[in-house]
């Protein structure tokens, strides 16, 4: 008996399906800050709530496939723990190039991103990007609320790493986009246009974060 094999092409107006992009997987070193007990700049945070940001971050990232692994965990002596107090009480002004000075650069990763956990931002910002530390700084408190890892915290860790991607903020409107300002609402999906998936994805492949802000 004879069996034929047939191969069948499909040709015209049938298409195999879109293959998914491969998921790209980036080392994050993240680093507490420590200080006296009761100073601004002390994170409380331990490793558990570590795992939850940087889970919640995933969440949002998963409709891009990239991914961000935890490369260290580690306790960093913040040295200008008195005068960034000062900072948090606006006695000294807030520029953006002062600001940077207050976290430490000589132990971040430099071939990969880096995540500053500190307690209590003020009235100064959730999180931060600094470009040239290729840095998130993130509060667990900031204009006097608290952002919870499992909740704002997480949303504002991935709306910074967004930056570190090199994605600007856009308006909020019904999408619920992670670039937008105060866009988060709980039980709602953050998105991602398209074009902000191409971009991140695109300086996700270089290994590190943008090296220049303003984008």
């Amino acid at each position: 008996m004879r069996v034929f094999v047939f191969l069948i092409l499909v040709v015209g107006g049938l298409h195999a399906p879109a293959s998914r992009p491969q998921l790209t997987t980036l080392p994050v070193r993240v680093q507490l800050l420590s200080a006296s007990e009761g100073q601004a700049i002390a994170t409380t945070y331990q490793e558990r709530d570590v795992q939850q940001l940087i889970a919640v971050a995933n969440e949002v990232w998963r409709q891009a496939e990239i991914q961000w692994r935890v490369e260290s965990l580690k306790q960093t002596l913040a040295p200008r723990a008195a005068a960034f107090d000062s900072l948090v009480r606006e006695q000294i002004p807030r520029d953006r190039e002062l600001l940077e000075t207050f976290f430490p650069n000589d132990s971040l990763l430099r071939n990969g991103w880096n995540v500053l956990l500190l307690r209590d931002f003020g009235q100064i910002a959730g999180g931060v990007f600094f470009a040239t530390l290729g840095a998130v700084v993130l509060a667990e408190r900031g204009f006097g609320y608290e952002l919870p890892p499992e909740g704002r915290g997480g949303r504002t860790l991935a709306h910074e790493l967004g930056h570190s991607l090199g994605l600007v903020h856009v308006p909020c409107d019904s999408t619920r986009n992670i670039m937008a300002l105060g866009c988060w609402q709980p039980g709602t999906a953050s998105s991602l246009t398209p074009e902000q998936i191409r971009r991140a994805r695109e300086q996700a492949s270089a290994g590190h974060p943008i090296r220049q802000w303003p984008p």
